[in-house]
């Protein structure tokens, strides 16, 4: 058990709580995890664990957003969660329109493809699915240069040349929208199909029962198309445009959003927890050839949201240096980066600084996308490091975030938080989900 006398960034934390409105909100608790998105339609064509509930979205459109026109945009939209659920809102008279922004271009086409719903044609889409398998009998492909490919570690390779076929004949047997719909349901049997589990950070090697890749394909094409029937006969009325930029959420402008056309920000950014989501998802990546060599992988990983030790450092952030090192992160962030220092914690200290400078860089950018009035939610974890034998410390992403924003000219509207995460410390409540909302 870790002790509060181990953890003095807890002070300025309490500081910070008494500064802000800090209130709990138990409904908040299954809005800020996926819940029923892996049971919804279109929702389930891929599962994310690293995402919210669709009904999130409603409830802050409904409470925070006046006009009756809306501009949504999430820049880290993961699997389309949101831009989903502004469908929905949609097809239920809201005038509204949404943008998401993602940097993994495997989550972006996940994103990207459940949004093309209402163009498919679900009565040919299990007839040109069985083609593609039959075809794929005569198109063994070789396999890619990954390492957990290629050893047969994380999949036979009888089994990685199967999918790699499959996929080769769809591309060659469909087109458009339907090749696209018939990937993603391949791409939710890789796992499955896998001698892995995505487990937290990492792949987790597991033992699995054998099974059929023709058997579990057919059975997930079967569920995109009921759901996609199902879709189009309730929801035939979609007004706005629903687009995924693939580019990268701290800078929304480099996508194409124009500054001051958003009215709201709904989103989730990574946390600070060390995990690698380009990792988590590189059998996906390879297999359906969104990488295709280990540099572009590398590349991939280095340049995405700083939350984990792959990253890249970056360029200094004079205004973030600023604030640590004299403003109002000082107290916070600028002691905790002097402890670790001093602790020659290298790897942790530069996981710290680089989630922090960028976690300003996008509230800088998020500030300047919205109108004035517009509202942005975040939905953070707080997270610890350490152990009570190796210098630990506290992250309170929620408490940070709110600090920032309202140096940056943000209102901080409320600091909801949602859930407590599990426990390694003692007699403190800063270990929780929360979710953030700012005004501009």
């Amino acid at each position: 058990m870790i002790l509060d006398d181990q953890l003095p960034e807890l002070q300025a934390y309490r500081v910070l709580e008494r500064k802000f409105p800090i209130v709990a909100e138990a409904h908040l608790a299954r809005l800020v995890v996926p819940s029923t998105a892996g049971e919804t339609p279109i929702h389930r064509w891929f599962k994310f664990k690293e995402g919210f509930s669709p009904d999130l979205i409603s409830t802050i459109v409904d409470e925070f957003v006046d006009r009756s026109s809306v501009t949504l945009l999430d820049p880290f939209c993961g699997g389309g969660t949101s831009l989903l659920a502004a469908q929905e809102l949609s097809a239920s008279g809201r005038d509204i329109s949404a943008m998401g922004i993602e940097r993994n271009p495997f989550i972006a086409f996940v994103a990207r493809t459940k949004l093309s719903w209402p163009h498919i044609d679900h009565r040919r889409l299990l007839q040109r699915g069985a083609a593609a398998i039959r075809r794929s009998h005569r198109q063994p492909q070789p396999i890619p240069t990954l390492s957990s490919l290629l050893t047969g570690r994380c999949m036979s390779r009888y089994m990685s040349s199967r999918i790699l076929a499959v996929a080769a004949a769809i591309r060659s047997e469909v087109s458009g929208p339907e090749r696209d719909v018939l990937l993603l349901g391949l791409s939710a049997c890789i796992e499955p199909m896998s001698r892995t589990r995505r487990d937290g950070r990492a792949l987790r090697l597991v033992d699995k029962p054998p099974q059929r890749l023709s058997a579990l394909l057919l059975g997930e094409w079967a569920q995109i198309a009921a759901d996609i029937e199902l879709r189009q006969r309730t929801r035939s009325r979609i007004r706005g445009d629903f687009l995924v930029l693939e580019g990268d959420g701290r800078n929304p402008k480099a996508s194409g959003v124009t500054p001051g056309s958003v009215d709201v920000i709904v989103t989730s950014p990574p946390y600070p927890n060390n995990i690698d989501y380009s990792e988590v998802y590189k059998l996906e990546l390879w297999l359906l050839g969104h990488v295709t060599s280990a540099d572009a992988f590398l590349e991939l990983r280095r340049t995405t949201f700083r939350s984990h030790p792959t990253c890249a450092p970056a360029a200094e952030n004079a205004a973030y240096e600023s604030s640590v090192r004299h403003g109002e992160l000082a107290p916070s962030v600028g002691r905790l980066r002097l402890r670790l220092r001093r602790a020659k914690e290298h790897q942790r200290l530069k996981v710290l600084d680089g989630y922090c400078s960028d976690l300003w860089t996008a509230l800088t950018a998020h500030y300047t996308s919205l109108r004035r009035g517009g509202i942005a939610a975040y939905v953070v974890g707080n997270s610890l490091h350490g152990s009570s034998s190796s210098s630990p410390y506290v992250i309170a992403t929620d408490l940070l975030l709110a600090e920032m924003g309202s140096s940056l000219g943000f209102r901080v509207e409320r600091v909801g938080i949602a859930r407590s995460l599990t426990r390694r410390i003692s007699g403190n409540h800063f270990l929780r989900e929360s979710l953030v909302v700012l005004r501009k």
